[in-house]
């Protein structure tokens, strides 16, 4: 967002917002459809956690938070943590394989 205009960044961020959405919903059904230990669901939280880090990274006081109107951000926050809670969702079977193997392990 750094590249672009100001007057931009408003838009790039809805738009984010909008594709993060969509993803945390695909994500919500592939849970719903998919055994807790699936790994066909290991990609698609990751890619949540990388995509919502990405738009949560703009939302720093640091960074574009203040050129982005109030209920934009307000409404970009609800979206990233849809997402991770999502994410964790997905990814919650996969660590608790790991621990499993870790305590095989040793």
């Amino acid at each position: 967002m750094e590249e672009e205009k100001p007057a931009a960044r408003p838009a790039m961020a809805e738009e984010h917002r909008d594709y993060l959405e969509d993803m945390a919903a695909a994500a919500d059904r592939l849970i719903g459809a998919t055994a807790r230990d699936y790994p066909g669901r290991t990609g698609p939280g990751l890619a949540l956690v990388l995509f919502a880090g990405e738009l949560a990274s703009a939302l720093r006081p640091d960074e574009f938070r203040g050129q982005l109107p109030a209920p934009l951000v307000a409404a970009c926050e609800q979206t990233i943590t849809q997402a991770m809670l999502a994410a964790a969702g997905c990814l919650a079977g996969v660590l608790e394989a790991v621990q499993a193997l870790t305590a095989l392990t040793g």
